[in-house]
């Protein structure tokens, strides 16, 4: 076929009505499972997501979700249909408006799908990670009931703050990344200290678990061993110490109005 073509007075080159576009060609693409791009969907939600082909919030995409052994989503539902196939673990898919899917076990092959806005409840079952493998055409969100939430402690999620550091953190709202503010759940072992340092904006602290002491750039909190229920206010800028004192993990609620940061001696120089 002859493409016709149109050259307008800025040298452009059209494709008049009719003529074929040129498209992208395919070429062959391999992505070992050791080498997929995993990130979390989530900072409160231990949900990784690794794209495959595609950007699923824009449009068609194929996806691979990966969830803890026991993970548990909640209700909610997303903005476009979508395929699903089981690649490692035990999954449980079900409507409960409908009950389709309850007690239903998919086991590595399984198949389902689910139509856009319908609440429904996922879960991995297994004692080991579940991976599932999602197509969608449409752009795909997840969204949650507008609800109150509520968790009990042995259901929080606990991740890393650091490589090198004894920190597990468990984020509750917002992102701590972020500015904005955010509130989470920090656990340290017991004999942590945590050497000099400060944060760039102030935090508010109450001890949940353990015997903590919270020593000013003055000195002054080293001899006041704080219990559960005690508050902390740290001005921003102030170097402090933070030790857990307990035989027993120490547990502290943190509160920031900003983006979480540390600040080390030579960093205020």
């Amino acid at each position: 076929m002859t493409i016709k073509l149109k050259i307008v007075a800025l040298g452009l080159i059209v494709l008049l009505p009719g003529a074929p576009r040129a498209e992208t060609p395919m070429a062959n693409h391999y992505l070992p499972a050791d080498k997929l791009p995993w990130y979390q969907e989530a900072p409160s939600v231990p949900v990784k997501l690794a794209p495959l082909w595609g950007d699923r919030a824009k449009g068609e995409a194929g996806t691979l979700l990966n969830a803890p052994a026991g993970f548990k989503s909640g209700l909610h539902s997303h903005t476009a249909d979508y395929w699903a196939v089981v690649v490692e673990g035990t999954w449980e898919h079900w409507v409960p408006s409908t009950g389709e899917g309850k007690g239903i076990r998919l086991t590595p092959g399984a198949h389902w799908t689910q139509i856009r806005t319908q609440w429904h409840e996922d879960a991995c079952v297994s004692s080991t990670p579940c991976t599932i493998f999602l197509f969608n055409k449409d752009p795909y969100i997840t969204e949650f009931p507008k609800t109150s939430l509520s968790r009990t402690f042995d259901q929080m999620t606990w991740k890393k703050q650091a490589p090198d550091l004894p920190i597990m953190i468990s984020e509750l709202w917002g992102d701590r990344a972020r500015d904005g503010g955010y509130g989470e759940l920090v656990q340290v072992p017991p004999g942590f200290d945590s050497r000099l340092h400060a944060h760039t904006a102030d935090f508010h602290g109450v001890l949940v678990k353990g015997t903590w002491v919270h020593v000013d750039e003055s000195g002054k909190g080293s001899n006041v061993p704080l219990k559960p229920g005690s508050y902390i206010r740290q001005a921003g800028g102030g170097m402090h110490v933070d030790r857990c004192v307990s035989k027993e993990p120490c547990v502290l609620f943190l509160f920031q109005d900003s983006k979480a940061d540390v600040l080390w001696p030579n960093d205020t120089k």
